[in-house]
């Protein structure tokens, strides 16, 4: 039996793959310690610095050690431990309220947008919504001062204080438009909330109660003026408009000025009225269950009184274009009306008005009687100057009886006066005069007139005189013995015929009918040929 044989193959397996994993283990060394070679050469400042701070850490470290083993520096380095301990814990703290602002980012971020939001609030007229941000400004800063101060809060607070005073000018400028009485009532209950928001500010502060009762009131008569100045602001507006007399001819100039002043008149009228009904209907307290005055009402008092006379004063301003008597009398009505019309609110002041009224009637009436009475010297001069008499004198025989007509209680001049032309235009005028009055007659002008009338024929007889002495003159030329008979005769007709006359037109102009009825009947023959009327005069002149 053949033995088996081993191939040499198989024997030799094991050691073979034994020795190539020691060549692959030692290959991977080498590879390893290669790699490690090249990288340590790549680093080798980095490992030197290492090394290096390694060194310098130990020596530092042994001499901190040294320097805590002795004893005389220890205090200084327990200090500057503690010093630098509690700057940490300063920096700590710092973080954590950085971190706790991070947290409320979105929330200040709207506190810091309260007083742009406000700004608008006042632009589109939402005045509840711009003063209940100030209230709640106001709740920010009283937490705050419990809780600590903040930078912040702080900035906002005075930007909010700043847009109240623009809000509270913003509603004042408002009260100087045309409002109605809800409006009116709208904005001041605004300015209420306004000054309520600053006691409340003032409540924050710890003020006394007293102080605060005191404040208020303050408060509530300073919004009362305010009130009475924007309003006092819208009325001048309305009136400076209505009286503006630019833009009218100069022979419309009484019928212009007229006109303006009823319009202004109205204004005047129905604006202070609403101001007063308004002031009365906000401000009005509780005084029907107490008799006593209180302060609103004697501020609307001394408001009224103002106005009063301011008013007085553009109308007799305004009465230095009137000169005639028609439109005073619309005037007078429609002044008479705005009175009666504001004793409805305690102001009624028609006392005051005869005395404005009465001077401009005399007035007028004084500047017809100057005119005529110029014009009569200007006429006596001009013929003496001329040294002629024929217009001194003229025919009046054209003038037949039949063409005289009196109206029954009615005075005309003398008809004999239109022989003598001056006198017959000098009565025209004093006519002209009385006309007035029968257009407006005032009781109060009747002695002013009686005075003035004996003025009036204390001037005509001056004339006369100066013309009769300046006529008499030795050496006259011209035609001296006429004009010195017509002078003559002017005095005589002055004296007997045209003075009794004037008195006697006086007294019927002034209503005394009866007196004048008892003249006419025992006058003389003079006043008994009075028949013309003033028409005939002036055509006779």
């Amino acid at each position: 039996m053949q033995k088996p044989t081993l191939s040499p193959t198989t024997t030799s397996s094991a050691p073979t793959v034994t020795l190539d994993e020691r060549l692959s283990a030692e290959k991977q060394v080498k590879t390893a310690y290669s790699t490690l070679t090249q990288r340590t050469a790549e680093h080798t400042h980095v490992l030197l610095s290492v090394h290096r701070r390694s060194q310098a850490l130990h020596k530092e470290l042994n001499k901190l050690i040294q320097e805590l083993n002795s004893s005389h520096i220890e205090d200084d380095v327990r200090s500057s431990l503690e010093q630098r301990a509690e700057d940490m814990s300063n920096v700590a703290e710092r973080h954590k309220m950085r971190r706790r602002t991070l947290l409320q980012h979105s929330t200040l971020l709207e506190v810091l947008e309260i007083p742009s939001l406000m700004d608008a609030c006042v632009r589109c007229h939402l005045y509840n919504e711009a003063l209940s941000l100030a209230s709640f400004c106001n709740e920010v800063e009283r937490s705050h001062q419990q809780s600590g101060s903040s930078k912040i809060i702080e900035n906002v607070v005075r930007e909010v204080r700043r847009r109240e005073v623009d809000l509270r000018r913003h509603l004042i400028l408002r009260l100087r438009s045309d409002l109605s009485l809800p409006q009116c009532l709208e904005i001041v209950t605004a300015l209420r909330r306004l000054n309520g928001i600053e006691i409340e500010r003032e409540q924050n502060h710890q003020v006394s109660r007293d102080a605060i009762e005191k404040n208020h009131a303050v408060m509530e008569l300073r919004l009362q003026v305010d009130f009475f100045e924007a309003r006092d602001a819208w009325l001048e507006a309305g009136c400076n408009n209505a009286f503006n007399p630019s833009g009218f001819g100069e022979s419309s100039v009484t019928t212009s000025t007229a006109e303006l002043l009823l319009v202004l008149i109205e204004t005047y009228r129905t604006r202070c009225f609403e101001i007063a009904t308004q002031f009365l209907a906000i401000f009005r307290t509780s005084q029907s269950k107490s008799n006593a005055p209180s302060d609103d009402v004697s501020l609307l008092s001394l408001w009224m009184s103002r106005r009063v006379q301011i008013f007085l004063g553009k109308l007799k301003e305004g009465f230095l274009a009137i000169d005639e008597s028609a439109p005073l009398r619309d005037l007078l009505d429609a002044t008479v009306f705005f009175a009666t019309s504001m004793g409805r609110v305690g102001a009624d002041f028609q006392a005051l008005l005869p005395p404005l009224f009465e001077t401009k009637l005399v007035d007028i009436v004084s500047t017809r009687w100057n005119n005529g009475c110029k014009e009569f010297s200007d006429s006596l001069s001009a013929c003496r100057n001329a040294g002629v008499a024929s217009s001194l004198i003229s025919d009046s025989s054209s003038f037949t009886d039949a063409g005289e007509s009196n109206i029954q209680n009615t005075l005309g001049a003398p008809r004999h006066l239109l022989s003598y032309p001056p006198l017959g235009r000098l009565s025209n005028a004093f006519l002209l005069g009385l006309n007035e009055l029968r257009r407006c007659l005032l009781p109060g002008v009747l002695p002013v007139l009686k005075s003035l009338l004996q003025t009036f024929l204390t001037n005509v007889d001056a004339i006369l005189q100066m013309n009769q002495k300046a006529v008499m003159a030795p050496g006259f030329k011209g035609d001296a013995s006429t004009l010195r008979e017509m002078a003559a005769k002017y005095r005589d007709e002055f004296e007997k015929t045209l003075e009794p006359f004037f008195k006697l037109a006086l007294d019927f102009a002034l209503g005394y009918e009866v007196v004048l009825e008892s003249k006419v009947d025992n006058g003389d023959s003079a006043e008994d040929e009075a028949g013309t009327v003033e028409e005939e005069v002036t055509s006779a002149a």
